[in-house]
């Protein structure tokens, strides 16, 4: 099955529990706004609307700085997408139209 997954991370500030409710609500709120009627119409919105779900990692993946001992909070607390199609031409099919 094809879908797309908005994952949203956060820092290590508090605890892991209260950070996989930001994350998640972190993740919901990009996902809100893009079937929004702000964010505007786009050709397929009906395929992804049925195939995007939003996810939160809590502070299970954190970036760190390039000394690899600090973690990064500003870049860890993201929201990421991740496209698993099934197809190139289902991958066509939902971005046609759009400009790359």
């Amino acid at each position: 099955m094809s879908e797309i997954v908005v994952v949203g991370h956060t820092d290590d500030v508090g605890s892991f529990n209260s950070n996989l409710v930001l994350s998640q609500e972190r993740a919901f709120s990009v996902v809100k706004f893009m079937l929004s009627e702000e964010f505007g119409d786009f050709p397929h919105k009906e395929v992804v609307r049925d195939k995007i779900t939003a996810n939160g990692r809590s502070e299970s993946q954190l970036k760190y700085a390039k000394n690899a001992k600090k973690v990064d909070r500003e870049n860890s607390r993201r929201v990421e997408f991740k496209f698993r199609l099934k197809s190139d031409t289902e991958w066509e099919n939902v971005f046609e139209g759009l400009d790359r």
